[in-house]
């Protein structure tokens, strides 16, 4: 026996000609439900949009994002505040000069705030950030010489309060070697894949200062 046949609810146009690469997911406040902030971009540097989904609500909002950041590629990291922090790089303001941009989204006003430019040169196409222990968020990139960069950024304080600079042996693939960030109470560790070499490169940078 066959059911009735269903006639399920209409979600609206599907988009065109946009690419869909990136989707977070980010609890609400009220600790039950998620928001959802969907990167939609017609070409790498832009345009791009951000569509906040509010599972909670069901609200969604649209923002504009600036050109010439590399959203796709985005590092991020969910704090304890509940706030999402990803860092891109791109110019800020305006100067023309790249380096690795902040942006965080907060799940309460479902906005993402472009806090600007916080370490100059740093850049990469792979760019991991974390939240430490002490909520501080750990970050890398990779400069034009072709090694990696560690910084540590305050969020309670609104600023990088330590650079590492370029660190480590220069890798072959330059921006495109694969590697992961992670921190502890003493160190902060950063690993690189060098799958042309075929093997993997581990190293340990103290943070303390």
């Amino acid at each position: 026996m066959l059911s009735p046949r269903s006639h399920g609810a209409s979600l609206g146009e599907p988009s065109r000609a946009v690419n869909t690469w990136e989707h977070w997911l980010a609890p609400n406040p009220d600790g039950k439900t998620w928001d959802v902030p969907q990167v939609y971009f017609k070409e790498h540097y832009g345009p791009t949009w951000l569509f906040a989904v509010d599972l909670g609500t069901g609200q969604v909002k649209k923002q504009r994002l600036p050109d010439q950041r590399q959203f796709y590629l985005s590092g991020r990291s969910l704090g304890f505040d509940g706030k999402y922090s990803i860092v891109t790089p791109g110019p800020s303001g305006r100067s023309s000069a790249w380096g690795m941009c902040l942006h965080v989204s907060d799940p309460a006003t479902n906005t993402l705030e472009d806090r600007g430019q916080i370490v100059p040169d740093l850049s990469g196409e792979v760019r991991p950030i974390v939240v430490g222990p002490d909520g501080r968020l750990y970050g890398t990139g990779s400069y034009s010489n072709g090694k990696v960069g560690l910084t540590i950024h305050d969020p309670k304080l609104g600023k990088v309060v330590k650079n590492f600079g370029p660190v480590g042996p220069r890798h072959r693939n330059g921006v495109w070697e694969p590697y992961s960030c992670c921190a502890s109470q003493q160190i902060i560790s950063q690993e690189v894949d060098a799958q042309a070499l075929g093997m993997t490169i581990a190293s340990r940078y103290n943070i303390t200062s």
